[in-house]
């Protein structure tokens, strides 16, 4: 038997016994006051003794006080005995004393069982909380080895590809000029292997480090940050013929070098996912607006089925398979960035049309205009 049980079997017996003693001093103090109330009236302080029972016990234990009253009210009675209701000073008083006892006594135990409902369910929600507590906790340490696991993962696997990387050299430098075609071929696979498996090292460590930043905001110039990014893919602008407009961009709540990836990740898509007939064509733009400022990207590049609107911010999401070089996390770095300081980003765009990524953040006081190279290319 379990502690509950007993408690209540504890609980349930001193009820029953309460509801005796009740009755008794009833009796006791009803005897005692027979000299200053009238004798013709017996039922008050059994009727109190019934309430008090009920209010303690419930509904049965306060019924047993109730019918013990009548029993020992018969002692009190001026004539008749334990014929009550002979009795020709209350010949009704008996009836009455049941009635407002029983009543009293269901009064008692709706109100306690009430009150039990709500204790039970005061403490199922404790429970719960304390539950709930105990997996939050559970999850968040699962989270951070996770994240320390694809940190130190990510890092440390830079190393031996570094190696493979430099002994691949060393053989392919071996190759004489008119080696294989076959040969030629391997070189080939190795050198993509190697370079996709960088970059994908490169993004992974850069999406752990999205996570584990845990520094304040502070107050960014946009606009630096927006034109250091377009100064890292000039080369590439340059290859592809592409034309970016940075326009003015206000400060904002974020910090410097996240935000510049998040530039970076942005424009690369724009100019990687172009048309092959129509030079990319780039404007990042602003708006503020109760304190945040909206953001945009807009290329006229391929674009995308609205379907997948939600779906490219995943991890590893590529919609256009290996028809384009990428690992697919370069967004869901820009999604893990911009959540991290309190804003949104969304994606829209239609197939053939181009694209136009827009996200928020809060907006900071403005910074001293300064002048900034490479507003365009």
């Amino acid at each position: 038997m379990d502690q509950k049980s007993e408690a209540g079997q504890s609980e349930r017996k001193s009820g029953w016994f309460t509801s005796v003693l009740l009755a008794i001093a009833a009796l006791l103090i009803r005897l005692l006051l027979n000299a200053f109330v009238n004798p013709g009236a017996p039922y008050l302080t059994f009727f109190l003794a019934t309430a008090t029972s009920a209010a303690l016990g419930g509904f049965w234990p306060g019924i047993v006080t109730l019918l013990l009253g009548g029993i020992f009210s018969g002692f009190l009675a001026p004539s008749g005995g334990f014929a009550h209701l002979n009795d020709p000073t209350d010949p009704y008083g008996l009836l009455r004393y049941f009635v407002a006892g029983g009543f009293v006594c269901w009064i008692c135990q709706a109100l306690i069982s009430s009150r039990d409902r709500s204790r039970l369910a005061e403490t199922r929600l404790m429970e719960s909380e304390r539950q709930l507590r105990i997996q939050a906790e559970a999850l968040q340490r699962s989270n951070r080895d996770l994240e320390q696991f694809a940190f130190v993962a990510s890092h440390d696997l830079r190393e031996p590809l570094r190696i493979v990387n430099i002994y691949s050299e060393l053989l392919i430098a071996r190759l004489h000029s008119d080696s294989p075609n076959q040969l030629q071929q391997y070189r080939f696979f190795i050198e993509s292997a190697v370079k996709r498996m960088e970059d994908l090292i490169r993004d992974v460590l850069h999406y752990s480090r999205a996570i584990h930043s845990e520094g304040l905001p502070e107050v960014v110039d946009a606009n630096a940050a927006a034109a250091q990014a377009i100064d890292i893919l000039r080369l590439s602008a340059e290859e592809t013929g592409a034309e970016i407009l940075l326009e003015p961009l206000p400060a904002v709540l974020a910090a410097a070098a996240p935000l510049t990836q998040v530039f970076q990740n942005l424009l690369s898509n724009a100019i990687k996912y172009r048309r092959c007939d129509v030079p990319p064509r780039i404007r990042v733009t602003s708006i503020v607006q109760d304190e945040t400022v909206t953001i945009a990207v807009i290329d006229n590049g391929i674009g995308f089925d609205p379907q997948f609107a939600d779906k490219i911010f995943r991890l590893f999401a590529r919609l256009n398979g290996s028809e384009y070089e990428g690992t697919g996390l370069g967004l869901a770095i820009c999604k893990r960035v911009i959540e991290r300081y309190g804003g949104t980003i969304r994606a829209d765009g239609s197939p053939g049309t181009g694209s136009t990524f827009s996200f928020t953040l809060p907006a900071a006081p403005l910074l001293p205009r300064t002048e900034i190279l490479g507003d365009g290319l």
